[in-house]
């Protein structure tokens, strides 16, 4: 298990800031814990995975498949853009 901070989220996706190198291709599993909020787990794959200078990676992941319920994704979107 890995923790990793939620860098954006959309409808498609995910990106994670995370301490540890992912492989393109991989599929893993997000589950994301707002605030307040329902629990929700995602298998996705990892579409890109990209060093920064801090030594962290930047991971970007797919979801596999769409959310039920549709809106569970647009709750965590809510909660993200209220964070910023």
């Amino acid at each position: 298990i890995l923790e990793a901070e939620v860098a954006d989220l959309s409808d498609v996706g995910v990106g994670l800031i995370c301490a540890s190198e992912m492989v393109v291709g991989q599929t893993i599993m997000v589950r994301m814990c707002p605030p307040g909020g329902k629990t929700m787990t995602r298998m996705c794959v990892v579409a890109n995975c990209r060093v920064l200078d801090s030594g962290s990676y930047r991971i970007g992941a797919t979801f596999v498949q769409s959310p039920k319920p549709k809106g569970a994704v647009q709750v965590l979107l809510g909660w993200f853009r209220e964070k910023d």
